[in-house]
């Protein structure tokens, strides 16, 4: 019993001294109330994918040519997650952060860069785990949405003897695992 009562107090203290916030997204800025103080996060990101997960905002910051950052809603600081110029495990680079979509279940942010190679501008997907801080290219394509049954959404774009072409892939995102394509559909692609 005695246990007991000391892991309750232990919790009691641990929930008094964590520090309640909110979080307020408005067209391309953040802002974090916390303690009757207002702290600007970033003026120039897309609001619509922050996230904020275990007492971090993460956000793109679109300043230069993207940044994925991370603002510690204790310790106030902003760091980088994500840059560009950053290398994967397997050696790939990145060359810029085009948008970013959140995974508050899995602990996971999903983003796509964009790189122009030869004259064609090419979009792969990134999966970073906040856990382990590991970062590597989770396929080719422009990754859309994350629906709620954890299926990812990405974007194909390519050129065969038809023409240039757009493809929508859906994945299972714990899994990597195809779950269907759409037909191609040709187009003056961009």
């Amino acid at each position: 019993m005695k246990q007991l009562v000391v892991v309750i107090m232990v919790m009691l203290f641990a929930n008094a001294n964590a520090q309640s916030y909110q979080l307020q997204k408005e067209g391309s800025s953040i802002t974090v109330l916390q303690n009757d103080a207002k702290t600007i996060v970033s003026n120039n990101t897309d609001a619509a994918s922050v996230m904020d997960y275990q007492q971090k905002i993460y956000f793109i910051s679109k300043d230069g040519d993207g940044a994925i950052k991370a603002y510690d809603v204790n310790t106030k600081k902003t760091t980088d997650v994500v840059s560009v110029g950053m290398k994967s495990e397997t050696g790939y680079v990145v060359k810029s952060v085009v948008n970013m979509i959140p995974d508050t279940k899995g602990g996971k942010i999903y983003f796509t860069t964009k790189d122009v190679y030869r004259g064609n501008v090419q979009y792969m997907t990134w999966r970073y785990d906040i856990s382990t801080k590991a970062y590597d290219v989770y396929c080719d394509g422009k990754a859309l949405s994350l629906s709620p049954d954890n299926v990812l959404e990405v974007m194909f774009t390519g050129k065969d003897m038809n023409g240039q072409y757009e493809q929508k892939a859906y994945f299972n995102a714990s899994y990597r695992q195809l779950i269907k394509q759409d037909d191609k559909v040709y187009s003056a692609v961009k």
